[in-house]
């Protein structure tokens, strides 16, 4: 920490006036507890306040954004080499990645946590700092409500239009090249499982005349693939903290658990649902549950789940439902569930 404020101050003295370690937490740099590794189990020792380097260098890159008289480009020279080669970069990495094609060109708006009323008389202070970054602050009632600074070569991007998606619900900024990326992504997973298409394969394991591909513990990878892509869109649906299907991994499968994939002729997949038979019910009075259904929206109230309902009860016997339900849930078991199903009924639903 030391090595650090003796750099920055050495750029620019008037950083010798603020606490540098409260500086850095209040711009969200990990400030560490570090120490030499002690010689024996029991020995006493001394911690110093560290940060990371690269963490530090974010800090100098973000002290240059004010208009400090600070310069990044030698620490962001020493450590860039070892960020080009990462995909998935921390804030401050992705700070040094951009460091030379943002500098100079940056404007940052700094806002107060405890805003004065709109009614309030305001005032402004504008300036330049040495490092010619336009710096102007909006004052109210005397106390600082929020800070523009301008870098010396920032020129106003003109507003790029926003594109919605019409299927998928995507939003993105026009020309935004990451964000076509991740359009496409989540596009493609979005059509996968509300506009499926004809999977050959299934139609060769669905049951004849039940459109049903029953997932068991012995069934291939991708089928369990299928079934925990539906579980996590069940779970983003009801807003549930866990996926109810485990995370496809091979040969590693849940014994008292079965799926069930809802199938069209086509081999197209409607829905899937998933029973599982609880660890205490491991005796004689054994009883399967039914975990959760879901049937992507394009397919539902038309009779899919009532046309398997006979087969479940045929396959699973007398099983019982989890709560919480769903409004279409709770409904159907109203109209169409065992006694035992309807228990507690009406109830309220999610």
């Amino acid at each position: 920490m030391a090595e650090i404020a003796t750099t920055l101050s050495g750029m620019d003295r008037r950083l010798l006036d603020f606490p540098l370690e409260d500086l850095l937490r209040q711009l969200a740099v990990p400030v560490l507890m570090v120490f030499n590794r002690p010689q024996k189990l029991n020995s006493d020792f001394a911690t110093l306040s560290a940060v990371y380097e690269i963490d530090a260098v974010a800090a100098m890159i973000f002290f240059e954004c004010l208009g400090f008289s600070v310069s990044a480009q030698a620490a962001v020279a020493r450590v860039r080499p070892s960020v080009v080669r990462l995909a998935e970069v921390t804030l401050a990495e992705n700070a040094v990645y951009w460091y030379q094609t943002t500098r100079n060109k940056t404007f940052l708006r700094l806002t107060t946590s405890s805003p004065q009323p709109v009614e309030s008389r305001s005032d402004a202070i504008e300036f330049r700092t040495p490092t010619r970054c336009q710096v102007s602050a909006e004052l109210i009632a005397g106390s600082v409500q929020s800070i523009n600074i301008k870098a010396a070569n920032w020129r106003p991007q003109p507003i790029q239009a926003m594109l919605h998606c019409e299927l998928c619900g995507f939003d993105r900024q026009r020309g935004d090249a990451d964000a076509s990326k991740a359009h496409r992504a989540f596009h493609a997973r979005w059509e996968k499982l509300y506009e499926p298409a004809p999977t050959p394969s299934l139609v060769v394991l669905s049951e004849p005349g039940q459109g049903m591909v029953f997932v068991q513990s012995t069934s291939d990878f991708w089928l369990h693939r299928h079934m925990y892509e539906r579980a996590l869109e069940f779970k983003r649906e009801m807003r549930f903290d866990s996926t109810q299907w485990e995370r496809p991994v091979r040969n590693v499968r849940e014994q008292l658990r079965e799926g069930v994939l809802f199938t069209r002729p086509d081999g197209s997949i409607d829905g899937a649902a998933a029973f599982r038979m609880p660890a205490q019910n491991g005796g004689e009075d054994a009883a399967w549950e039914l975990d959760w259904i879901w049937i992507r929206p394009g397919a539902r109230r038309q009779g899919l789940l009532s046309a398997r309902w006979p087969v479940f009860l045929s396959r699973y016997g007398e099983f019982r439902i989890s709560r919480p339900w769903s409004n279409a849930m709770a409904t159907y078991v109203a109209a169409q569930g065992r006694a035992h199903q309807q228990n507690g009924l009406p109830i309220q639903p999610l």
